[in-house]
């Protein structure tokens, strides 16, 4: 098995087989039990309209567990319209948050890497590079907090964490760049926590293989 960071951090990511051969409603697909993450063969068969859907379900707060499939599924669809409500709900919120809402947070990322790799979307694109920074972090003063990080420091070291997954994923070569400029554990402004050469090295070749093979051929090898 070919043993890849994103796999590493994020082994739910490869569930890319199809799951139904039937096309079900878009509002239907989001509410499954995906326990080897949102599959991107079924995911990418959607549409703009579905995308418009999902957005309007990502304003409901009855059921965060389903907000990381839906994002995960906007991602993938590319809906260039949605990227600035994926941008919203990173920011929104007040006080602390549960650990479903964080987790869709952090999904989001992941969304905004999957569009940059559908589409190349520049606004998407630019935002993950400019989140690898801990002083764009604290210009934009969120104001929410999770219970199991001790400050908003680590939050915000979290959330870099979760923009250079996103950067991978896009397997877009101006994502490498950044990376390699940002996160180098030589580079004395570096903020990626517990950052490390070989960490940096397998992100930097996962985003390379993306960039050859696509992201779902990618995916799929992961997995042998």
């Amino acid at each position: 098995m070919k043993a890849y960071i994103v796999a590493a951090w994020l082994c739910f990511l490869h569930g890319t087989v199809a799951w139904a051969d039937k096309l079900v409603p878009v509002e239907q697909f989001v509410q499954q039990a995906f326990p080897h993450g949102v599959p991107i063969i079924e995911a990418r068969k959607y549409g703009l309209a579905d995308s418009a859907r999902l957005l309007g379900l990502l304003k409901l707060q009855d059921n965060l567990e389903v907000h990381s499939n839906i994002l995960e599924t906007i991602g993938h669809i590319g809906d260039p319209v949605a990227t600035r409500r994926v941008i919203d709900y990173i920011h929104r919120g007040q006080g602390e948050i549960s650990a479903a809402a964080f987790r869709a947070k952090s999904n989001a990322f992941l969304c905004l890497g999957y569009m940059v790799n559908k589409t190349g979307n520049p606004v998407a694109l630019n935002y993950l590079v400019n989140s690898l920074e801990l002083e764009t972090w604290q210009a934009r003063k969120l104001q929410w907090r999770v219970a199991f990080l001790p400050d908003d420091v680590s939050r915000d070291l979290q959330l870099i964490r979760q923009a250079a997954i996103g950067l991978t994923l896009s397997g877009h070569p101006q994502a490498a760049s950044a990376m390699k400029q940002r996160l180098s554990p030589s580079n004395d402004d570096n903020d990626f926590a517990a950052a490390s050469s070989d960490m940096l090295q397998q992100m930097l070749r996962a985003n390379q293989a993306i960039s050859s093979q696509g992201l779902q051929a990618y995916m799929l090898d992961a997995q042998e």
